[in-house]
C-alpha cells in the first residue's frame, strides 16, 4: 500500500531521514524506534504534509505526486500526537470534520455523514459523549475523539502517531482492539511508537528505525528480538514469551 524509496529529509541542515527505503503492506505495521529517528517525519511525508528532499513515495501503486490533495485526504487518515482544536465544538461536530474530504466545497454534512460519525463514536465507546464540548474532555477521551475524526474519513490507510501515548490501560486496550478490527476490514494501519510492547500487541509487521543506520523491516516476531532491539535502543533488552506473545523487558 505504501512504498518509500530513498527518502531523505532534514530540518535546518540536520538530516533526520537518510535514504530510507521500505514497503508497508496491508495490515498493521508498527514504525518503532527511539526518539529523534524520524518516525513522525516519515508519517508526514506519507501524508503529503512534508515533501521529501530526495526520494519517491508511492501510495496504492501510484506516485504520490499524481494525487490531488482531496484524493489523498479521502485515502489517508492521520491521528497526530497532539491536535489543537481552536473552536468550541461538540464531539459530534468535531468528528464530522472528518467528512470534509467527501463533501462538495461549502457543502454541509448529510444524514449519511452523521451516521458515519455516530458509528465511529460507537466503535470507540464515545457515543455518549457526542454532545459534550471537546474542551471538556480528559486527555485520553480527547485522543479517542481525534481517532474518531480520522475514522470518519473512511480512509484506506490510517496513520497514527503514538496513538496510545495519553491513554490509560483500559483505553489502550480499546484502541488496540479497534486497530485490529480496522485491519480485518482491509484498512492499512501504520502507527509510530517507541514502545516495543505495543508493537508486539498490535502489529503484523514492524519497521525498526535505528539512529544513523538503514531501517530493518519484517514480520513483527522476526523484528522483536533481543539482538535487534538492543541495537536499536542502545540498552540491553530481553524478550520473553508470555501467552504466545513477546514481552520486552529492559535488563
Amino acid at each position: 500500500m505504501i512504498a518509500l524509496s530513498n527518502i531523505s529529509f532534514g530540518y535546518d541542515g540536520a538530516r533526520v531521514l537518510d535514504g530510507v527505503s521500505v514497503e508497508i503492506p496491508q495490515g498493521v505495521t508498527a514504525l518503532l524506534g527511539p526518539n529523534g529517528t524520524g518516525k513522525t517525519t516519515l508519517l508526514r511525508i506519507i501524508l503529503g504534509a512534508l515533501r521529501p528532499q530526495a526520494g519517491t513515495v508511492r501510495i496504492a501503486g501510484r506516485p504520490q505526486r499524481e494525487y490531488s490533495r482531496r484524493e489523498l485526504s479521502q485515502l489517508i487518515g492521520f491521528v497526530p500526537q497532539h491536535e489543537s482544536i481552536p473552536f468550541e465544538l461538540s464531539v459530534k461536530e468535531y468528528v464530522l470534520l472528518g467528512r470534509a474530504p467527501h463533501l462538495h466545497p461549502l457543502g454541509l454534512p448529510g444524514a449519511q455523514d452523521h451516521k458515519i460519525a455516530s458509528d465511529v463514536l460507537a466503535m470507540l465507546g464515545m457515543l455518549g459523549f457526542a454532545e459534550r464540548a471537546v474542551s471538556s474532555l480528559s486527555g485520553g477521551e480527547r485522543q479517542l475523539v481525534i481517532i474518531a475524526r480520522a475514522l470518519a474519513q473512511c480512509p484506506k490507510i490510517l496513520l497514527l502517531d503514538e496513538p496510545t501515548a495519553h491513554l490509560d490501560l483500559s483505553n489502550q486496550a480499546r484502541v488496540i482492539k479497534v486497530i485490529r478490527e480496522l485491519a480485518g476490514r482491509g484498512i492499512t494501519v501504520l502507527l509510530t511508537t517507541h514502545d516495543p510492547n505495543l508493537a508486539a500487541a498490535v502489529s503484523d509487521y514492524t519497521v525498526l528505525l535505528p539512529k544513523g543506520r538503514p531501517p530493518l523491516a519484517g514480520p513483527t516476531a522476526a523484528m522483536l528480538t533481543a539482538e535487534h532491539l538492543s541495537a536499536v535502543y542502545g540498552v540491553p533488552v530481553e524478550v520473553v514469551a508470555l501467552d504466545g506473545r513477546a514481552l520486552i523487558l529492559m535488563r
